[in-house]
């Protein structure tokens, strides 16, 4: 469940933030899991992340551990980063369509769009976002 994430089952513990930045396939999609959208998919309001970001800051501020020993503090901290985290990414589409394409793999650069960093120089130019977009909007359509 979406509370493993974040508090130990057994005794009620901060546990420390995952990182969604590690290059782990078994977790690709990680802010989605963060913001409870199950399944991850394009199609989002930001209302719904809104209400599950705050929803999960009013449990993980480190306010609310202020008391509690040094490593939850600082769990409570990365566990409320990643939240924001997700929230930042999900609730911006081009940014969301970014992090959807690098969870199935491809390769999406920060700096020069949409392109693909490992295609650079290999005759494939960069790919125009609104036919990502495009393409991203006809596949949740789909699958809805």
């Amino acid at each position: 469940s979406r509370s493993d994430l974040f508090f130990c089952g057994g005794c009620g513990a901060v546990l420390p933030a995952l990182d969604d930045e590690d290059d782990d396939a078994s977790d690709a999609h990680l802010l989605f899991r963060v913001l409870g959208v199950d399944p991850p998919r394009f199609a989002l309001t930001n209302d719904e992340l809104e209400v599950a970001m705050k929803t999960l800051q009013k449990t993980l501020h480190p306010d609310k551990f202020s008391t509690a020993p040094t490593n939850a503090k600082t769990h409570s901290a990365d566990q409320a980063s990643l939240v924001n985290r997700a929230y930042a990414t999900l609730r911006d589409p081009l940014k969301r369509a970014k992090y959807m394409l690098r969870a199935a793999g491809a390769g999406v650069a920060e700096e020069s769009g949409m392109g693909d960093e490992q295609g650079a120089g290999t005759g494939q130019g960069l790919i125009d976002p609104v036919l990502l977009m495009d393409v991203m909007e006809t596949r949740e359509a789909i699958e809805d």
